[in-house]
């Protein structure tokens, strides 16, 4: 039983988010829980990727939106 754990920063490149998540998804043991933090406001195509896993996982994918950036130890906190 394990959790991962993936803040993400609005300056991501949605291809970059997109297979991480992909590769979180297909490993051969699938965690309990994928908690995604958006650390701050998201533009539409980092978006579109969170909204993407989200609704094709949604018993496992939580999403934690922060209203603006904490930076990576904030964020995880």
């Amino acid at each position: 039983m394990f959790s991962v754990l993936i803040p993400v920063s609005p300056k991501e490149d949605p291809h970059n988010l997109n297979e991480a998540l992909k590769s979180v998804f297909e490993q051969s043991l699938m965690s309990n829980d994928v908690v995604l933090v958006k650390d701050g406001i998201f533009p539409s195509d980092l978006d579109n990727v969170v909204d993407y896993y989200s609704n094709k996982y949604p018993d496992i994918m939580v999403v934690v939106a922060l209203s603006h950036s904490h930076r990576i130890a904030g964020a995880l906190n």
